[in-house]
């Protein structure tokens, strides 16, 4: 079995994807992902089935994580209406 696992962020309608290990951490898997969408990671919600992601400091493998696994990122500069 792979060590390695494709994450996918929804952003601004697009797929965005990452190649990650599975030690790494959610918080670096999410600072790469800022860095790749050239986006500051204060303005940003990330989201799981509807659920706003709250596991900060674990690996992706302590979160059981699987390949392809996705990501519903929202920027709150571009929120409108409500």
């Amino acid at each position: 079995m792979s060590d390695n696992l494709t994450i996918i962020f929804k952003f601004l309608g697009n797929n965005w994807t990452l190649q990650c290990k599975k030690s790494e951490k959610i918080d670096d898997v999410f600072n790469r992902f800022c860095v790749k969408a050239q986006v500051n990671k204060s303005d940003l919600k990330f989201y799981y089935n509807s659920s706003e992601v709250r596991f900060f400091g674990k690996t992706l493998e302590q979160l059981g994580m699987q390949n392809f696994f996705t990501f519903d990122v929202v920027s709150d500069k571009y929120v409108s209406g409500a």
